[in-house]
């Protein structure tokens, strides 16, 4: 049994648990009790060798509301939930400050049941207590969301042990079954939820993304009807989930997000494909409609000229042969890039959607991703933004830098776990 009576709140009390050593809440067998005037919290609870680490703030939180609701058999539901352990490595369960933005959309979470992609900000998680050794709070979150030039169809969610990144991509033609902006920005809002929902679960990511799909699928075939629809006339998303626990980070990447890993001894890229060379080969053709032109050819005439070529590759989503990414298949989950990083060898991560990534190419303002990864450490996602953004706005016919588009919309996410 451990008995401690502290201050209520951080930093003072969590810093002095920080000398005495870990401190965790039993899984099985919970005996706990809870006493507060007003200023000061008692806590005993019995600590075992399978249990998780939390430190004193975020034990109280989850005591604390039991005890206020004076349930019956509160603790015994307490005991049954499924916190990480060492040996077990279950996902988190997440928690926030009450209000906290944890979605990079330009909102609260308050403001909305559902996530709505915007002129995002910065925000960062309500988890992270400075100096605590509980692996809750060695993680610091960050995220931020810009738009483009038009609708964005970016999203990032992030919680305690899970950050998704997302980018819509509207369907090629006219039609618009939602009453959002555009149903690519629906589309990320509906998979971001199905996704969260199932965050936390037991289940590997790949199967987490698969059930997402699928409820997305059922959700956007009442929102349409009977009426049927080509596969390029429809909305899909790229997409990048990592989790993580004391143990490993797991990730998904699928479609052209992209996820880079900083450990302790190198830089991993896992760069998404999605139509990748499919835009690739659209890029080439609409160099060389200048190339052939008599005058001047401006971007928006571009467009135009392969518009045409744009839909034949979009009929090529999640088709053998085609590319892979987020849409109404489940199946196309079975492409995604998957993968376990050890959680002591972890340093950083990045994730982020393709409109971040031609900071790196064809800008080439870092030679290795090694580079862009210290300096977004060094100066956060917003400088490295704007460092894009000036690139964008210098050439904004695409004449120097051959791209898609002008300027994308951009969601990224950080994750430093040497905090």
């Amino acid at each position: 049994m451990w008995r401690s009576t502290r201050p209520f709140g951080h930093p003072d009390g969590c810093v002095e648990r920080t000398k005495a050593g870990a401190f965790a809440l039993p899984e099985h067998e919970l005996e706990s009790s809870i006493e507060t005037d007003n200023e000061y919290v008692t806590e005993r609870y019995t600590v075992d060798d399978e249990t998780p680490i939390f430190c004193a703030d975020h034990l109280r939180v989850q005591l604390a509301h039991l005890v206020a609701t004076a349930a019956p058999g509160a603790a015994a539901r307490l005991a049954d939930r499924s916190y990480p352990t060492r040996r077990s490595q279950r996902a988190a369960p997440t928690r926030r400050s009450p209000g906290a933005p944890n979605l990079d959309d330009g909102t609260d979470e308050s403001d909305s049941d559902r996530s709505r992609p915007g002129d995002g900000r910065t925000a960062t998680t309500g988890s992270y207590l400075p100096g605590c050794p509980c692996y809750l709070c060695m993680v610091d979150v960050q995220s931020t969301v810009r738009a483009g030039v038009s609708t964005n169809e970016d999203l990032v969610w992030t919680g305690d042990n899970a950050a998704i990144v997302l980018d819509g991509a509207t369907g090629l033609g006219d039609r618009q079954v939602s009453d959002a902006e555009s149903d690519a920005q629906w589309y990320v809002n509906a998979l971001c939820e199905a996704l969260r929902d199932r965050i936390e679960s037991d289940e590997e990511l790949s199967a987490v993304a698969a059930s997402a799909v699928e409820r997305v699928a059922d959700e956007y075939a009442e929102l349409s009807g009977p009426a049927a629809a080509e596969k390029h006339e429809v909305p899909s998303g790229a997409g990048a989930v990592c989790r993580w626990d004391d143990g490993s980070l797991e990730y998904l990447v699928l479609g052209d997000c992209s996820v880079v890993v900083d450990r302790d001894d190198g830089v991993d890229p896992v760069l998404g494909e999605g139509p990748r060379e499919l835009d690739a080969r659209v890029v080439d053709e609409m160099v060389a409609i200048r190339e052939r032109a008599d005058g001047y050819v401006s971007y928006s005439d571009l467009r135009e000229h392969v518009k045409s070529l744009l839909v034949e590759h979009r009929k090529q989503m999640n088709e053998p042969g085609g590319y892979w990414t987020f849409g109404f298949d489940p199946e196309a989950v079975d492409h995604a890039e998957t993968g376990y990083v050890p959680r002591d060898e972890l340093e950083f991560v990045l994730s982020f959607t393709d409109g971040f990534e031609p900071i790196y190419d064809p800008y080439d303002v870092f030679a290795e991703w090694t580079d862009l990864v210290s300096y977004v450490r060094s100066n956060g996602i917003e400088r490295a933004i704007r460092v894009l953004r000036a690139f964008e706005e210098a050439d904004p016919e695409c004449e120097r830098y051959p791209r898609l588009k002008p300027s994308d919309d951009v969601g990224v996410a950080t994750v430093d776990f040497t905090r």
